[in-house]
């Protein structure tokens, strides 16, 4: 990385979820994406001219040398900058990096919510202030991100900072500074042990929850959205396109839609059936299981059946322990549905229901006449 470049040290990357980014305090300006891309377009894309390293799309440098140049010479970029600062820029040979990182903080959001300037980034020197400013104010810098080397959003999973209390957006909101930046994150992960909430964006979304209760919020109602479990992981598909995308959900509680028509009734891996009696079963035991079906009973209580979809055992054989003793205290029946699969602790919590069937559910018969035994008609096993 260039001499005159300030290393990641000296100012750290601000955390999404942390105040100063939920705040986006500029005073803590997030600079890792300019360091890091410094040292991508350094030694990654590579840079033509004096003191550089060969790299590996010359004719993007190119794009990007032609681009930096009509911004320069334009007063798209460098605006307000010192003559003597743009001149060693220009002897180091580094204007094209200068100018991108200006380009690609723009294009993120990070400049968004900068109350300095209603139209620049970049602390004033770049023209563009948004994603949507850049196409007409820059359109050759615009052109540079259109998936030539970068995505139109933004790959990596964010870890959202265990200090958040309440909800992170994924979806632009004006009230909401940092959305500015994080709308154009796709894939986020929980830390930590607080009850949050995410928003999510038109995009396929990949969200993990923490140690507490996570909501996920949609923006539509309830019968928009196509929704299944597979183990410990929910996906919520939107039926009407480009709007909220298809989301996949691990270690989430709750569902929350515009009419709250499902809201409160998947619980980890319970989900609550209609008829508020039945609770639908699908996934490991983990520790946080216990918490997780306390809070499905405190919101459910008059739960009577819980039908086992898949179990493939426990994570967390005390949690296990407990989860069956409270589940056989509350005089809940355990069913196998069919082509339904259970191992290891799964089998123990299965032989903890209080009347135990497998199969076809019978409604015409008292199961527990048949314990042992195959009902010649439905075909229900009681154990």
């Amino acid at each position: 990385m260039r001499n005159s470049d300030k290393t990641l040290s000296d100012k750290p990357g601000v955390v999404q979820g942390h105040s100063w980014y939920m705040n986006q305090n500029y005073t803590h300006r997030d600079a890792a994406f300019e360091e890091i891309l410094h040292f991508v377009h350094d030694n990654g894309i590579g840079v033509d001219g004096a003191n550089t390293m060969p790299g590996a799309l010359p004719k993007y440098q190119a794009e990007i040398r032609k681009a930096q140049q009509n911004a320069l010479n334009n007063k798209l970029w460098g605006i307000g900058t010192e003559a003597s600062q743009i001149k060693e820029w220009a002897d180091e040979n580094s204007l094209t990096q200068e100018y991108l990182a200006s380009v690609v903080d723009s294009y993120y959001g990070l400049w968004g919510a900068w109350k300095e300037s209603n139209t620049n980034g970049m602390w004033g020197g770049y023209i563009g202030k948004a994603r949507a400013d850049m196409k007409t104010d820059d359109p050759m810098g615009y052109a540079l991100m259109n998936n030539k080397f970068f995505h139109s959003y933004l790959t990596y999973n964010a870890r959202i900072d265990a200090s958040l209390n309440g909800n992170f957006s994924l979806k632009f909101d004006q009230s909401k500074p940092y959305t500015h930046h994080s709308r154009y994150l796709k894939d986020v992960t929980l830390l930590g042990t607080n009850d949050n909430s995410v928003t999510v964006n038109e995009l396929d979304n990949n969200i993990t929850g923490n140690a507490g209760v996570n909501t996920v919020i949609f923006s539509g109602k309830s019968s928009e959205y196509k929704i299944t479990t597979n183990q410990n992981q929910t996906i919520v598909t939107d039926t009407i396109s480009g709007r909220d995308g298809t989301n996949t959900l691990t270690d989430i509680e709750k569902l929350q839609f515009a009419d709250d028509g499902m809201a409160g009734r998947q619980f980890g891996i319970f989900k609550v059936l209609e008829d508020n009696k039945t609770v639908e079963m699908d996934g490991e035991i983990r520790t946080q299981t216990l918490g997780h079906f306390e809070q499905l009973q405190a919101n459910y209580p008059n739960i009577k059946t819980i039908n086992i979809k898949d179990c493939g055992g426990s994570l967390d054989d005390e949690a296990n322990l407990k989860l069956s003793l409270k589940v056989h205290q509350n005089d809940i029946n355990i069913h196998l549905l069919d082509n339904a699969e259970i191992a290891s602790g799964g089998v123990d919590f299965f032989l903890a229901g209080i009347k135990r069937t497998k199969g076809n559910l019978c409604t015409n018969c008292r199961t527990g006449q048949f314990r042992g035994a195959r009902h010649a008609e439905t075909g229900v096993y009681t154990v």
